[in-house]
């Protein structure tokens, strides 16, 4: 046998990362497993989060494309989400960068914000709710299979990482 210098190996390209992601958010068990184990995803997941934070969508309040606020305030608040998950967890068994890369993932969810244009305005928050119970029940998710413990438990700890993000950003 013949060790092996590297050269074989194929890093993940942009679309690779994309696809697992996509995956993840309908709950595909090889892609939670790859995300954790695969740090070579790191810059790819930073380049989809920052894309993903550009595209349109239809804001609640003015007739923009953008509402720079909201991107700000989410950014800020998906950071505190993510750590205050990582606080909660029971037995950090994962490191850090390994968490991130799990929930960043999640931001891949924001490709369906165009179908905001279609809808009228009276039906965007609706979609916008359903976007967020998206978001919390992959959280819920991947929190219970990371940590071990109970789907209720884990609802518990979202909401209250939820709640205290939103509170970050009230100050």
């Amino acid at each position: 046998m013949e060790a092996k210098s590297g050269e074989d190996i194929k890093v993940p390209g942009l679309m690779d990362t994309f696809l697992i992601c996509l995956k993840m958010i309908f709950l595909s068990e090889k892609s939670l497993f790859r995300l954790i184990i695969d740090s070579r995803l790191n810059y790819n997941l930073v380049t989809i989060f920052l894309l993903t934070i550009l595209v349109p969508y239809k804001p609640f309040k003015g007739d923009g494309v953008y509402d720079v606020e909201n991107i700000f305030s989410g950014l800020i608040m998906t950071f505190f989400f993510i750590v205050f998950l990582y606080i909660f967890l029971p037995k950090k068994n994962l490191p850090l960068s390994s968490f991130l890369r799990l929930f960043v993932s999640f931001e891949v969810i924001s490709i369906f914000s165009p179908i905001s244009f279609l809808l009228k305005k009276e039906y965007l928050i609706f979609f916008s709710i359903f976007l967020l119970l998206w978001y919390l029940f992959l959280s819920v998710f991947v929190f219970s299979k990371i940590s071990g413990l109970s789907r209720t438990k884990s609802v518990a700890f979202v909401i209250m990482s939820y709640i205290l993000s939103n509170f970050i950003i009230l100050f």
